[in-house]
C-alpha cells in the first residue's frame, strides 16, 4: 500500500536525522568511553547496536512494502544517455 509523499518525505526525516543523532553520540559517547573506561566496552556498544538493527530488520521485513521490478534501470538508462548524447544517431534508430 502506497501511502503518498507525505508519508514518504516524513519516512526519510526521520531517517536523516537518526542518521546524524547516531553520528554524534559515536563520535561523543563511545569515543569517551572507550577513552576512560574501556576500550571493549566503548566497542560492544556499537556492536550492540548493529545487532540489534539486525534483528529490528528480519523482524520488520515482512512489513516492508515491495513492487516487483519492471524494465531493466540499466538500458533505460543507456537509452537516456544515446539520447542526450548522441542526438543523429537516436534519431535514425527511431526512425527505423
Amino acid at each position: 500500500m502506497d501511502l503518498g509523499r507525505h508519508a514518504s518525505r516524513r519516512f526519510f526525516n526521520w531517517f536523516y536525522w537518526s542518521i546524524n543523532v547516531g553520528a554524534v553520540l559515536s563520535l561523543l559517547v563511545v569515543a569517551f568511553i572507550q577513552q576512560n573506561i574501556s576500550f571493549l566496552v566503548g566497542y560492544s556498544i556499537p556492536v550492540g547496536c548493529v545487532g540489534l538493527a539486525f534483528f529490528v530488520f528480519l523482524f520488520a521485513s515482512p512489513f516492508f512494502v515491495t513492487k516487483p521490478p519492471t524494465g531493466s534501470q540499466v538500458s533505460s538508462m543507456l537509452k537516456l544517455a544515446l539520447q542526450n548524447c548522441c542526438h543523429r544517431v537516436w534519431r535514425q534508430h527511431s526512425t527505423r
